[in-house]
C-alpha cells in the first residue's frame, strides 16, 4: 500500500504514522431498521467519536418545545423561572412538526 502523504508536504513528518501501529477503525451494526427508527451497536470506536455522533443525531431530530409560559400563580417551593425552563425540556411529539 502506498502512503497517502505527498512528499512535498512540510508537515509529512508529523502527519506519517509509525509503521508499527495499526488503525482500528469503527464499526457498525445495524440490528434493526424501519422507515422511522434504526437501532445499531458502535464498537471500537473511542468514546469522542460516539458522543459527536450522539450529538448531531439529536440536533438533526426535528422537535418542539414549549418556549413562552405565563405562570399566573406559582403556590410550589420551585422558582417561576425554574419551572418555565422544566417545562420546555419536555418533547412534543406531533405528525405536523414542518409547519411549525
Amino acid at each position: 500500500m502506498t502512503d497517502p502523504i505527498r512528499e512535498d508536504d512540510p508537515y509529512a513528518n508529523k502527519l506519517r504514522l509509525d509503521k508499527n501501529v495499526s488503525i482500528v477503525y469503527p464499526k457498525f451494526k445495524i440490528l434493526d431498521k424501519t422507515d422511522e427508527i434504526i437501532k445499531f451497536e458502535l464498537y471500537e470506536a473511542n468514546i469522542a467519536l460516539a458522543n459527536a455522533l450522539r450529538r448531531i443525531m439529536i440536533s438533526e431530530v426535528p422537535t418542539m418545545a414549549i418556549e413562552l409560559v405565563d405562570i399566573r400563580e406559582n403556590t410550589t417551593p420551585i422558582h417561576d423561572e425554574f419551572l418555565a425552563h422544566r417545562l420546555g425540556l419536555i418533547p412534543i411529539k406531533t405528525p405536523n412538526i414542518n409547519y411549525f
